[in-house]
This record gives C-alpha cells, sequence and structure tokens, in this order.
C-alpha cells in the first residue's frame, strides 16, 4: 500500500513540475519576446531618423551644388564676356 502511495506521489510531484516547467517557459518566451518586439520597435524608429536624415542632407547637398553650379554659370559668362566670345547659351 506504501508502495502504492509513493508511486502516486511521484506521478503527481512529476505533473506539478510538468506544469510549472511549462508555466516558466510560457513567462521566459513572453519575456523575450517582449524585448524582441521593443528592441525591434527601437531599430525602426532609428531607420526612420536615418532616412529622414538622409533625405535632409541630401536636400541641403543639392541646394548647395545647384548654388555652385549658378556661380560658376555666372563667373564663365563673365569670362567670356571678358575674352569677348560669344556663347551658344
Amino acid at each position: 500500500m506504501s508502495e502504492l502511495t509513493v508511486e502516486i506521489f511521484k506521478k503527481e510531484l512529476e505533473k506539478g513540475l510538468d506544469k510549472g516547467f511549462e508555466k516558466q517557459a510560457v513567462l521566459i518566451n513572453s519575456a523575450f519576446q517582449a524585448h524582441q518586439d521593443h528592441f525591434d520597435k527601437q531599430v525602426d524608429d532609428l531607420r526612420n531618423d536615418l532616412k529622414t536624415d538622409i533625405i535632409r542632407v541630401e536636400a541641403k547637398v543639392d541646394k548647395a551644388l545647384h548654388t555652385e553650379i549658378i556661380r560658376l554659370d555666372a563667373r564663365l559668362i563673365r569670362v567670356e564676356q571678358k575674352l569677348g566670345i560669344n556663347p551658344a547659351h
């Protein structure tokens, strides 16, 4: 009779431990997923910020290049006028 009680106790203990391990695994997985989601959001935010910064830099470079082209074109016209060259503008 005591063997049966010990055997039942062992089985019940194993069931309880299995349930506890399953719950622990679910909690660990949930925590990991929450951390991963938070990390993914941070990466996405950073990626969006970088895209915005790149667009701003490209716009500033384009504006600076356009200004420089206009300045160089005006300079070329003055040089051509001083040399008496009649450009086909």
